[in-house]
């Protein structure tokens, strides 16, 4: 990386905007990045994202795209096809890898295609129709949520205007999130509608349901923010709880209880184990949160920067945030800064590994590592070929894994284990005897 920090502590002067200075002791967990010693072209980071080839994506103030794949840095601007405006989101599509980017002031997507960014203006939007909030769901529909002018989808082609329920608006949605199903989940602040806090809505067969505790397993009816994590698991922030529904269970986690602070939260992502980060702001000092063995363990900023624009959890676990003064790393386990480190920690394989013991009764261990980040599948199925098993079923990163089995309720005999992503399946033989 150009201009790579060595481990000693060093203070880093940055005059933003010719008006504050910061100060900043450089540590293992830490590291605060700007042009003075990175790739990025500009200190203001207004979006981030990460992708599954493992590369961080930072959107900028001054309008510039850069993209980190962990060893050099790429910087894309308006000669690039860059829309001239500030980048107010990033979002991956899940089926085809693309990175789209939304902006202010410019009223439509875009993505990059080769080295050139493809616009998509919108083609009937009366408004400004800056983009503030952007996701992307299994079927390349691009959901966007608007400054004031409401909540919009794109195809590919054709942009569509989505009414909100009777009583609402869509004027300022929060966050918006998609499942494995390709539903719908959304957060709107209802100060539009002269109410206090804010709603949550789910979006399915075509109708807009409000999420409410009469109807869910809820404690709070204002939802400030929603997320779904690798494994399609839905998490709910409010100022009172963090609720996680799994499907059939709601689990709520009470202010207060095991460390969970009391403060406004207004971004969070997903670590590789499924672990929420949530930022954290008290009256201007920040601080991240996730829980970890039933306790919400805090770490905070070793800056107060004036505001925070989003996070995001690279393939190393690294967690990106980015500042109104620069972009900040932090791994609670020490940050790998050097290139080797980061990437000798990746297998240059796809790879299934014989289970051991085998033959086993009841259990058996199956080994596997994977190339690059993917939706990964194992399964375990009989001589006829029956499903015995789902073992696996979620996102991963790239790395080297274990999963268990456990045969206790099937007969002895033959059976195979299969592992599938998108592009590869491989398969072996096990044998359970009795």
């Amino acid at each position: 990386m150009g201009g790579q920090m060595n481990s000693r502590s060093i203070i880093l002067f940055l005059f933003l905007l010719g008006c504050t200075v910061e100060v900043f002791s450089q540590s293992s967990q830490w590291r605060l990045l700007t042009p003075l010693n990175s790739g990025l072209p500009d200190s203001f980071i207004t979006s981030i994202a990460s992708d599954l080839q493992g590369n961080v994506w930072f959107g900028s103030f001054s309008g510039t795209v850069t993209r980190f794949d962990g060893a050099q840095w790429k910087s894309y601007g308006v000669s690039d096809g860059v829309p001239a405006a500030m980048i107010t989101a990033i979002a991956n599509d899940p089926a085809d890898r693309s990175v789209w980017i939304g902006s202010r002031a410019h009223s439509g997507l875009a993505t990059l295609v080769g080295q050139h960014w493809t616009d998509y203006p919108f083609n009937s939007c009366s408004g400004d129709c800056d983009v503030e909030v952007l996701a992307i769901d299994y079927t390349h529909t691009k959901w966007i949520g608007t400054r004031s002018d409401g909540l919009w989808s794109f195809d590919g082609s054709m942009w569509s205007l989505h009414s909100a329920p009777t009583g609402y608006t869509f004027s300022t949605v929060m966050s918006i999130a998609t499942d494995v199903d390709s539903t719908l989940w959304l957060t709107e602040d209802q100060g539009d509608i002269g109410k206090a806090g804010y709603a949550l809505f789910h979006y399915v067969g075509g109708n807009w349901i409000h999420v409410t505790p009469a109807n869910s397993g809820l404690s709070d009816s204002s939802i400030r923010l929603v997320g779904i994590d690798h494994g399609d698991n839905k998490w709910f922030i409010s100022d009172s709880s963090i609720i996680r529904y799994d499907g059939s269970r709601w689990i709520i986690y009470a202010v207060g209880d095991n460390n969970l602070k009391e403060s406004p939260r207004f971004y969070f992502t997903f670590d590789s184990s499924n672990a929420p980060w949530i930022l954290v702001d008290s009256s201007g000092t920040y601080w991240l949160q996730t829980l970890h063995g039933g306790h919400w363990d805090e770490y905070l900023f070793p800056v107060n920067p004036q505001t925070v624009w989003g996070i995001a959890v690279d393939r190393f676990n690294n967690k990106w945030i980015a500042t109104s003064s620069s972009a900040l790393e932090f791994n609670e386990n020490g940050i790998m800064t050097d290139v080797t480190d980061r990437l000798e920690k990746i297998p240059n394989t796809f790879r299934l590994y014989p289970n051991y013991p085998n033959p086993f009764n009841p259990e058996t261990v199956i080994p596997y590592e994977l190339s690059e980040n993917a939706v990964v599948q194992i399964k375990v199925f009989d001589i006829l070929g029956c499903e015995a098993a789902v073992l696996v079923d979620q996102f991963l990163i790239a790395g080297s894994y274990e999963t268990k089995f456990n045969g206790n309720n099937l007969a002895s005999g033959t059976y195979f284990y299969r592992i599938q992503t998108e592009n590869l399946t491989l398969t072996m033989k096990m044998i359970l005897l009795r």
